[in-house]
């Protein structure tokens, strides 16, 4: 409705919500409307955190703690990267966060294109993860290609 009513000819939406960025490309896509959706990359702290309204809610600790959630979706490219076992993966970057104080809602690696489960014909992946720490619930993602 808002896209009919202020008919725009461009979008940017953040990718930091990839499903919300997906699904707003599928949609424009499938209704034929004339919109270049344009995703917006994530904004970091210095600490590698993304930058949200929710960070707000951590304390100093936790702020600097949190960038820990970064740091276990970059292993998991790493690992990805050296075909590791995916399953083996995911396990390993929950227990890890789960042992650093995160109640992890998921962490997932799908395909870029589909968000569905990655499978070893996927070469345009995606780490999406979210984890509550303390009050706020933090999401983040990694986007990558496989050559």
């Amino acid at each position: 409705i808002l896209f009919n009513i202020v008919q725009p000819h461009l979008a940017v939406f953040g990718k930091k919500d990839y499903q919300q960025y997906q699904i707003i490309k599928a949609m424009v896509s499938d209704l034929l409307l004339p919109i270049e959706i344009i995703g917006g990359e994530i904004v970091r702290e210095k600490n590698g955190l993304a930058m949200s309204s929710r960070n707000g809610y951590l304390s100093q600790e936790e702020l600097s703690h949190a960038a820990k959630l970064r740091e276990v979706i970059l292993q998991t490219e790493e690992k990805i990267r050296n075909k590791q076992n995916i399953v083996q993966i995911v396990e390993q970057a929950v227990s890890e966060l789960s042992q650093a104080d995160f109640k992890v809602d998921y962490f997932e690696i799908v395909s870029q294109h589909t968000l569905e489960t990655a499978t070893d014909d996927d070469k345009d992946l995606l780490i999406a993860a979210a984890a509550w720490l303390g009050q706020p619930r933090l999401i983040d993602n990694l986007e990558f290609s496989l050559d």
